[in-house]
């Protein structure tokens, strides 16, 4: 059996951008570290990072049996790290593409790197999460900040590293609005706000803006969405409310404040 490939990624986390069911609005992600695994071929699917044992496990079995490998993979965490649920499933999903790909003397940009994800995810695609997922790994394969819509609509900025911790633990969610709810026109509107609330922040960053500063502005509408759209309360301690694993939002707190 070959030894163990030990690769380093980028640990991002979205910071920008709220997942409304049944549309497509893009979020901004931001690399806030870095996080280093070993991987190695294995009869069996298994992982050792955190709390995406399962998922990321699952995530391997469905990306090497879609290429016929014959076997599966075994990821395992090196040292600590101060991130769990999407930032540290998407920076080992991201190594475990970049070993397959090196497995087979490809180099693949970070279109095939995010095409090749999204497929193997083992979970249903969310076309509102999707979004989350893709700016996420965008972030960590390049290192930098990125925003991410769908394939057509995505943009890279500076490397600047936020510095920020998640707080609490990962809280479940269901949207407590519909467009039969609250009508189309209404449901559009709250759409188009959270949207256009990221498109504005990107039109800062490329002005030269820092991300926290951004985020500071911008927190209001991050939070007010939330709080419409899945009845997420005040994060509290100058926290804002990001997506997290499908289903899930985490308190995000930007400059290390917050607490538990």
């Amino acid at each position: 059996m070959e030894a163990p490939t030990r690769l380093e990624v980028a640990v991002a986390t979205p910071v920008l951008g709220v997942p409304i069911p049944d549309s497509e609005n893009p979020v901004i992600a931001a690399p806030a570290g870095g996080v280093r695994f070993e991987i190695a071929s294995s009869p069996e699917c298994r992982a050792d990072v955190g709390d995406v044992d399962d998922a990321l496990a699952g995530f391997a079995d469905n990306l090497l049996k879609g290429i016929n490998a014959g076997y599966c993979a075994s990821v395992r965490r090196i040292g600590s790290s101060s991130y769990r649920g999407l930032p540290l499933y998407a920076a080992a999903t991201v190594a475990l593409v970049y070993w397959i790909a090196e497995a087979h003397g490809e180099h693949l940009s970070p279109h095939e790197i995010l095409e090749l994800a999204s497929v193997a995810d083992p979970f249903s695609y969310d076309r509102s999460w999707h979004p989350v997922l893709s700016s996420v790994r965008l972030a960590s394969a390049e290192g930098r900040v990125a925003v991410y819509r769908n394939e057509e609509e995505m943009a890279l900025y500076g490397g600047e590293r936020i510095e920020a911790e998640q707080a609490g633990s990962p809280v479940r969610v269901e949207a407590r609005v519909s467009r039969e709810r609250i009508g189309m026109d209404t449901y559009n509107a709250l759409v188009h706000l959270a949207g256009v609330a990221v498109l504005e922040a990107a039109v800062r960053l490329g002005e030269g803006r820092s991300l926290a500063s951004v985020a500071e502005d911008l927190k209001p509408v991050q939070d007010g969405v939330a709080n419409i759209v899945w009845g997420l309360g005040d994060p509290g301690g100058g926290c804002l409310w990001t997506p997290d694993m499908p289903g899930y939002f985490t308190r995000l707190c930007i400059g290390g404040g917050g607490g538990g």
